[in-house]
């Protein structure tokens, strides 16, 4: 028997609090610092920044994009498991999850 694995819905989840490079110019500027958007861009290439509040995890942010895919993938009563990894620390996030969020299950976060 062949096994074989299939990707039928992405999701991905940005926090909130959204933060644009205008916006950062002139909470530096009120502490003194002299930058621009145009500098920032040409030497990161980043416009805006997306912080999550210090309460919530990065599993939290994964479940959020799990629960997107999902329903792409399974429609509203579907059920699946989804990984997600952090680049220099692997985090695998199991998810279980009913068609409106709920019966949610998560491993604790096991670093290797």
């Amino acid at each position: 028997m062949t096994r074989y694995s299939k990707i039928t819905g992405t999701g991905s989840y940005l926090p909130p609090h959204r933060l644009s490079n205008a916006d950062l110019v002139a909470e530096l500027a009120a502490q003194g610092v002299e930058t621009s958007d145009e500098w920032i861009v040409a030497r990161t290439g980043i416009r805006a920044r997306h912080f999550a509040a210090p309460e919530v995890c990065s599993s939290d942010l994964g479940l959020q994009a799990a629960q997107q895919a999902l329903g792409f993938a399974l429609g509203p009563a579907g059920r699946g498991v989804a990984d997600n990894h952090r680049r220099r620390q692997p985090l695998a996030v199991e998810l279980a999850i009913d068609g409106e969020g709920k019966d949610v299950q998560r491993d604790k976060d096991r670093r290797q």
